[in-house]
């Protein structure tokens, strides 16, 4: 058995040495920059991931995401008030005829949707296994995907759309707002889209073909039947 004096007095010994280190050791308090915290608070995601819930209706109140239990936060949590929408927690307990969640974190459910738990056909389901028990559960994390998959497609245009080229002297330069393709002193500005792309690598293939031809035949007079080819297109 713990003995309650001596866990009071490695308090009291720790809080001094707390203290002698940052007034002696230079070492000043700080918090954990946003990347650090959500790097913590994605690993108790996946360590606690049977162990999730989502915001109910009622005001500090969440339902567990695969048990179905409704339970509030507990009085000392720091997240009271907070409206989150998806947490972990530690256990569940039961005060005065009301279950509580204790030590609970934030999460993003953008961080759960890729674990098999989350698969839709481990959702819980009504007892006519047409409908899901909890509806919202199943949109916040159809949500969830379709912002990954946005935010990847995102990201792969984005890489894509700085491309330099070098066509002789000429770069070929596809920015975020539009695609400027400067050739021999013909320059031609199209807005960005899927089709004007597609447009503009096929007339990247077409002056490919025209330096093949160039090159092979040694007649460099033909840049100005480029520079024709282009302003017709």
């Amino acid at each position: 058995m713990l003995n309650l004096g001596a866990l009071e007095e490695v308090c009291k010994r720790s809080m001094k040495l707390g203290t002698f280190i940052t007034k002696h050791g230079g070492i000043q308090s700080s918090r954990a920059k946003a990347a650090e915290k959500e790097r913590v608070l994605k690993a108790l995601a996946i360590a606690l991931f049977t162990r999730t819930a989502i915001k109910h209706t009622g005001v500090d109140e969440y339902w567990t995401v695969h048990n179905n239990v409704s339970a509030k936060l507990a009085p000392p949590s720091a997240l009271l008030n907070g409206a989150y929408e998806w947490i972990v927690y530690t256990n569940l307990s039961m005060t005065g005829g009301r279950v509580y969640l204790k030590t609970a974190s934030i999460i993003d459910p953008e961080w759960l949707v890729d674990l098999p738990y989350f698969s839709d056909d481990r959702l819980p389901m009504k007892h006519d296994k047409s409908t899901y028990r909890q509806e919202n559960v199943k949109k916040s994390l159809d949500y969830a995907r379709a912002a990954i998959k946005a935010a990847s497609e995102s990201h792969a245009l984005a890489s894509s759309s700085r491309l330099f080229l070098c066509f002789g002297f000429a770069p070929v330069d596809l920015g975020p707002e539009i695609v400027r393709v400067p050739f021999w002193g013909v320059s031609s500005t199209l807005t960005r889209s899927d089709l004007q792309v597609r447009r503009f690598l096929k007339s990247v293939y077409a002056y490919a073909a025209f330096l093949m031809v160039i090159l092979r035949d040694d007649i460099g007079d033909n840049l100005c039947a480029v520079a024709d080819c282009q302003r017709s297109s």
